[in-house]
């Protein structure tokens, strides 16, 4: 099998929308909760690692056990435990550790694959529920 070279589009030449897909966010959550499942860094700031309770449905909101809600001057809070969920802090707060590599084209005549590398962290993407382990 003959070798490719893979040509990387620079930046401000991206053809690709500014929005990640369903694809790499999914993408993202399993590899980054593999990850973190073997003791990897977590890049979610501290400061993010605590949901208001007052936020949530009020189903889930009594499935959540006393001992895991924490109480300040304004208001209280649940702390992200599952890796799911810190994971999805890491989305929602543009901490992804990771690029994105999107393929844009192939020329087999002349063995050269068009590339993009995109930041996630700069893309558009949906927010991710949080509380998967205090799922109803």
């Amino acid at each position: 099998m003959a070798e490719y070279k893979i040509v990387v589009i620079p930046d401000d030449e991206r053809i690709t929308l500014d929005n990640a897909t369903t694809f790499e966010i999914a993408s993202i959550l399993s590899h980054r909760i593999s990850q973190i499942g073997k003791d990897m860094i977590v890049y979610l700031p501290d400061e993010f690692r605590y949901i208001d309770t007052n936020t949530l449905d009020p189903n889930v909101k009594k499935k959540i056990p006393q001992s895991d809600i924490v109480k300040n001057g304004n208001g209280t809070f649940v702390k992200l435990s599952s890796t799911a969920d810190i994971v999805a802090g890491e989305i929602n707060t543009n901490n992804i550790p990771y690029t994105i590599y999107r393929q844009i084209s192939i020329d087999h005549k002349e063995k050269i694959i068009y590339a993009e590398m995109v930041d996630p962290n700069t893309l558009s993407k949906p927010v991710i529920d949080y509380f998967a382990n205090y799922s109803i």
